[in-house]
């Protein structure tokens, strides 16, 4: 089988994500956002990942060796259809071609080995009550209701201890 390979033209940067636990969710993760990836301001290797209302610090690690990331595309030059499936199948496995594309190279990966923090917008938080004194220096809310805080396909991330 003759394998074809392509580069494209796209010079993005790529990483590997380290997480050290597992990620729940229900339902399908196709074209959602998991979270926020951000580099911290006036550092070099530092990054924070925002999911949901979980922050987790992590830093930037080389690999020991660099990975390609590619994309495989299924060419199918076959025109003629037939009624039998497995004859069908077998000539789609003769006449198909598959080539590869190179997508980037990963050099590092981001590692995030701490544990993660709980993340709650000052916007959100309502003083004030009557059991809770506000502070001077915090503004007052009345309406929870209008905060939403940033939504995530998952649901209860779970890190490892």
């Amino acid at each position: 089988m003759q394998i074809f390979i392509k580069e494209s033209t796209n010079k993005q940067e790529w990483f590997i994500i380290d997480l050290q636990g597992h990620l729940e969710y229900s339902g399908e993760l196709k074209n959602e956002t998991l979270g926020t990836l951000a580099k911290k301001p006036n550092t070099k290797d530092d990054f924070t990942f925002q999911i949901g209302s979980t922050l987790l610090a992590g830093k930037r690690v080389p690999l020991k060796k660099p990975l390609l990331v590619m994309k495989k595309i299924k060419l199918n030059n076959n025109d003629k259809m037939t009624d039998d499936y497995e004859n069908d199948k077998k000539e789609n496995e003769k006449d198909s071609e598959v080539e590869y594309s190179i997508e980037g190279i990963c050099n590092d990966k981001i590692q995030f080995t701490t544990r993660p923090t709980t993340f709650i917008p000052q916007s959100s938080v309502v003083y004030g009550s009557p059991t809770h004194k506000s502070p001077s220096s915090s503004p007052k809310t009345n309406s929870p209701a209008k905060i939403s805080p940033t939504s995530s396909p998952i649901k209860n991330p779970q890190f490892n201890n």
